[in-house]
């Protein structure tokens, strides 16, 4: 086996990584596909941030690193063929040594075998925690199809879930900033996400004004559901069971299941989604390093 580290992609290695990917969603049930994230959106774009494993010619490990700030999280994925091979800590290891150049001492993994329960007696999380790794949040990941059954919530006049326009993208963005950041960065990395090809987004009008938001990036078999969002000030009043009461009947007629992830610790989140029919599919651990020199 050999190991590669680059800061781009070409179209060679995308291809081999979603390839890699569909092997592993296939075995592991994963249902949200990764983002490949562009470097620039890195703090620090001279960094290496795609670390890929070989055997040959076939790619069959991957780990990717998004460093927005001073804490970095990276995602992996390894071949389900080749795994219990040290692939996943020698990715670790060459990851932790970049980011150690650029004085990144934070680390939140997204461990490869998420759901998996062989593989989690197998070793994974037990190796991750061995090294100093805490476990510090568990997602989850919902999935919604019964649009026989749609809840319906009182009507409002004065509420209008529509398609977001050019408008609006200043109040969304500002909405937003929860979740993708504050300021100018916050803002373009929303803009980002709207700009790509199947991502779609809603406002929430009051009056006209805009008082939150969802997105929804559509996939060929089902959609996932993001960046969902209410005025501080406008929450506790029933306006996001609105909002998603009137997203599903908008996207009924897509039929396609529709997909969200959520903090597990979000109860007033979790227990919405549940009121509306979504049910959890699947748990993913989100891992918490700070000793970085430990992997030299």
């Amino acid at each position: 086996m050999h190991y590669v580290q680059c800061r781009k992609l070409d179209i060679n290695k995308l291809r081999k990584i979603r390839q890699l990917e569909e092997t592993c969603a296939a075995a592991d049930n994963r249902l949200k596909p990764i983002e490949i994230v562009k470097n620039y959106r890195n703090l620090y774009a001279g960094a290496d941030c795609f670390f890929l494993c070989y055997q040959s010619d076939r790619l069959v490990g991957f780990l990717q690193l998004f460093f927005p700030d001073e804490e970095a999280e990276l995602t992996v994925l390894v071949d389900p063929a080749f795994r219990q091979k040290g692939i996943f800590k020698n990715l670790l290891a060459m990851a932790a040594a970049e980011l150690e150049l650029f004085y990144v001492s934070v680390l939140r993994c997204y461990p490869p075998f998420a759901g998996d329960e062989q593989n989690r007696r197998a070793g994974t999380i037990q190796a991750l925690q061995k090294t100093g790794w805490t476990l510090e949040s568990t997602e989850l990941v919902m999935r919604f199809d019964m649009y026989n059954k749609l809840s319906s919530v009182k009507e409002d006049t004065s509420l209008v879930l529509t398609l977001s326009q050019r408008k609006h993208i200043q109040a969304i963005s500002e909405l937003e900033a929860e979740l993708f950041g504050k300021g100018e960065e916050g803002k373009m990395l929303f803009q980002e996400e709207l700009q790509k090809e199947a991502a779609v987004c809603y406002v929430l009008l009051l009056d006209s004004k805009v008082i939150g938001a969802c997105c929804i990036h559509e996939g060929d078999r089902q959609d996932f559901l993001f960046g969902v969002v209410l005025d501080e000030k406008r929450r506790g009043k029933g306006l996001g069971s609105y909002m998603l009461s009137e997203l599903l009947k908008i996207r009924k007629t897509c039929k396609k299941p529709i997909c969200l992830q959520v903090s597990e610790q979000n109860t007033s989140a979790v227990a919405l989604y549940k009121k509306f029919g979504f049910n959890v599919v699947q748990q993913q651990e989100v891992y918490l390093f700070t000793r970085l020199r430990s992997y030299h």
